[in-house]
Order: C-alpha cells, then structure tokens, then sequence
C-alpha cells in the first residue's frame, strides 16, 4: 500500500476539484489454495481467495490498485482506514461499490446502511456522506438468475396487499397468452426487485443532490465508474498472465501483481500535463509514472518512477539474426563459384556433349551451384 499511496500522492498534484472525486471499489478472486514456497521472500503462503481494493476517479480518466489481502473479508475499520488515507491525499471519497456477497451484506447491515439510508459518514470528515452502491452488472445477473432458473423468482406486491412470484414460469405464460398480432405487454413496469437495485437507485440520486451542493461545476455523473467493472478487468489481466494457468495460486498472484502494477501491459500508464494518469479508454491502465511507453514483446526489466524501464525489441532482434543467415548464405555461394570458375581455367579442354539432365521442364530453373535457389513450378 505504501508504493500505491506514494504514486497516488505524486498524481494528485496536477488534478483539479472534479478528478479528485472518486469511487473506492473491492472485490474477490478466487486462487489455487495449496500452500507453496515464496524463495523472495523466503516464507510459505497459502490462500484461496483474492480481496483487492481499487481507488478510480468518478470524473477523472484514472485507477489504482490500492492494497490487496488473501482469505480476509472487508471490514469497517478496513475501509475507514482507506478513506483517511485517501483524504489525507487530497481525494475526495464519495462512493463505494461492493457486490453483495454476504459477508459485504453484513458490513454493510452492520453500519446502518439500508434502501431508506443507503450511506454512510465519511471517517475522514462527519459533516459528508459516502454512497454505498452494489454493483449494478451483479444485480443484472441476480435477476437473470432468480427469473430464468426454474424453481427461483422475486417476490413482488400483488397490489391487493400482497405477494406475487415473478418467476421464469410467469414470462413463459405471458409469451404464451400475449403471442398476437395485436399486443398488449410492449414493456414490463417498473418493479421492485431486490434490495440492491433499491440501494443503488436512491444512491445514485443522493449523490448527485450531495454533488450539486458540493461541487457547482459538476454536471452529469459517469454512471459506468459506479461498478466494478475495473476490478473485474484486473482479475482478468491477472488471470490472463499465465497462459493456461487461470487460477493463480498466493506466490504467482503476488507476482502477477508486481509485474501489472510496475510494467506496461494491455494497460498502458501515460503521462498527461505533467503528471501521471491511467487512460480508461483504448489503454486502459493504473496511475503510474514516466512517460509514455510502447508494449513491448519482452520486457527485460521493470522499475518504479526515476528509474528506466528497458524492454528488448524482439522484432528487430529477428530481422537483424535473417539479415546475417542471408549475408552467411550469399558468401558461402561466392566462395564456391569463385572456386568453381578457377577449377574450370585449369582443367584440360575437352568436347562436351548436352547433358540431358540439364534439360529443365518449362517454368523451373536450376542452379548447380546452390540447390536452394531452385524455384517451384510454375502454377
């Protein structure tokens, strides 16, 4: 955390009011749980899940990777630790985003967060608020899940004062009655699904209220940095790393980091206006430092801010080996012709007969110097 505090610090400088806004988000990854040895640090680790916190800015094109931990659920302290420290920086922490596992359930319960109330007071300053979002990809999928599985479904007023299922059997019989010419369900009303989809609507709307207040310049909020898309995108750069090995386990996820963290990838780490960001678009990346770098094919070497990364340019180190096996090629023919021509002014001269093999069919051509340059018959 103390090399990812140091980076965000140095970013920091150069952001105005809008790009210091951000969004804390955290997840888990799921590892290979056998114990292995770590010769670096010279100790044996073990875990079978991932619990990464990413920091990205609601307004700004920018995201870090803060701190990580294996087999250990978030908790409140956990999380106000962050908050301070982020505050601390300069940022302004104004939402988070959790899916909603239960143990996230239970934090979240457990720090008086609800459909009706769905924040809570910043540690670092009591007089603001931080908006507690559930990510809202999960939630698409928890209502494929519960509408499509046969024995799942929402429960939902029936508008008699009680409850109707909504289940994949009620959109079955729907299809089935409404299957005309002349329709009469063009479009579904708005229900209330789950608690989630509740939570993250009345926090969408209070965090633009707080944000008006707060911060006039503000116009519009990107909707796509209250996820956890960039945590999702990590564990897939993460697991991408090891070719066929998709579940890393402790040491290989330990390393993996380092080397996502440190070394141009997929994600590319620019500088713009003097200071260094991460672009979320085409590369896409973490705040980091140095100018900007190409991919490269080999990475030879890998460093923090002051210190050169080099990378060994493959491509070119090809080209250079062919050019050389071609030179080689082209003296060893000038020394057998060469050879050839004074064999030939010493010998006796004597008639000489067509020789039939030297008759080539149309469309080949022969060399009796160099069996290699015979070419392939013409199509």
């Amino acid at each position: 955390m103390v090399a990812a505090l140091a980076v965000l610090k140095a970013a920091v400088q150069g952001m105005d009011c809008l790009q210091r806004l951000c969004v804390v988000s955290f997840d888990e990854m799921s590892l290979d749980g056998r114990y292995c040895y770590d010769s670096a640090m010279d100790q044996i680790l073990q875990g079978s899940k991932l619990q990464l916190l990413m920091v990205r800015g609601l307004c700004g094109p920018w995201k870090q990777p803060l701190f990580y931990e294996l087999d250990t659920a978030m908790t409140l302290e956990k999380f106000a630790d962050v908050v301070s420290l982020l505050e601390s920086l300069g940022l302004t922490v104004v939402a988070v985003v959790s899916d909603m596992g239960s143990s996230n359930e239970v934090m979240w319960r457990t720090a008086g967060v609800s459909s009706s109330r769905p924040w809570i007071a910043n540690p670092a300053d009591q007089t603001r608020r931080i908006w507690v979002f559930a990510d809202t990809p999960h939630l698409v999928k928890l209502m494929r899940v519960h509408t499509v599985s046969e024995d799942g479904g929402f429960l939902i007023p029936n508008g008699r004062g009680g409850k109707a299922l909504l289940s994949r059997n009620t959109f079955k019989e729907l299809m089935e009655l409404d299957d005309a010419e002349l329709r009469i369900s063009h479009k579904l009303t708005s229900l209330h699904l789950t608690r989630g989809i509740l939570r993250t609507t009345a926090s969408l709307r209070g965090l633009y209220s707080d944000l008006l207040r707060t911060t006039p310049e503000l116009k519009y909020i990107f909707t796509s940095h209250l996820n956890q898309d960039c945590v999702e995108n990590c564990f897939s750069q993460l697991r991408s790393m090891g070719g066929a090995n998709n579940a890393p386990n402790a040491v290989e996820i330990r390393s993996r980091l380092k080397v996502l963290l440190m070394a141009p990838s997929p994600m590319v780490a620019v500088r713009t206006d003097g200071r260094a960001v991460l672009q979320l678009e085409s590369d896409t990346g973490f705040v980091s430092t140095g100018r900007v770098l190409k991919q490269p094919d080999n990475l030879s070497n890998q460093a923090l801010e002051g210190l050169p990364i080099q990378f060994e340019d493959s491509t070119a180190t090809l080209v250079a080996e062919e050019a050389d096996q071609i030179g080689q090629a082209a003296d060893e023919v000038g020394l057998e012709e060469r050879g050839d021509a004074a064999a030939a002014a010493t010998a006796p001269s004597q008639s000489t007969f067509p020789d039939p093999a030297a008759e080539v069919a149309p469309g080949f051509s022969c060399s009796q110097h160099s069996p290699l340059m015979r070419s392939r018959p013409a199509l």
